[in-house]
């Protein structure tokens, strides 16, 4: 699987039920880009309820999902993502207007993240009480 950042900002930035979701406010906020301005969509307070409620119907599925399996996706979510690192740095750029090495550097960050959750479960369920 392969991510693929929009070229522009226009419509939104968010993911609902795994799509790209557009914005129906029409306000915007600056992002200072290194290269340029771009102006985002903000998403209303209607929106993220949405977002929220959607959410929270997930959840139980996920919490009842056995420890070794969600230990398993959380692996897969790290690798996804260095597999993906450049692409979704230039995104961080694009949307933060963080400069590249710090970019790539909070994204591999973030893989490091799920990695170590993902260990967290199987050490729970072999009584390890500290990691």
């Amino acid at each position: 699987m392969t991510f693929s950042a929009p070229v522009d900002l226009e419509g939104g930035l968010y993911f609902f039920n795994g799509h790209r979701q557009t914005v129906a406010e029409k306000s915007t906020f600056p992002v200072y880009e290194p290269l340029s301005v771009a102006q985002c969509p903000v998403a209303d307070a209607n929106t993220v309820d949405k977002i929220v409620q959607e959410a929270s119907k997930a959840q139980p599925g996920w919490g009842n999902t056995v420890p070794l399996e969600r230990g398993k996706i959380l692996n897969k979510v790290a690798e996804l993502i260095r597999e993906n690192l450049e692409e979704l740095a230039r995104w961080e750029v694009k949307t933060n207007g963080k400069p590249i090495t710090e970019a790539r550097i909070d994204i591999a960050s973030s893989a490091d993240t799920f990695q170590f959750f993902a260990g967290v479960a199987p050490a729970v369920m072999k009584g390890i009480k500290a990691i």
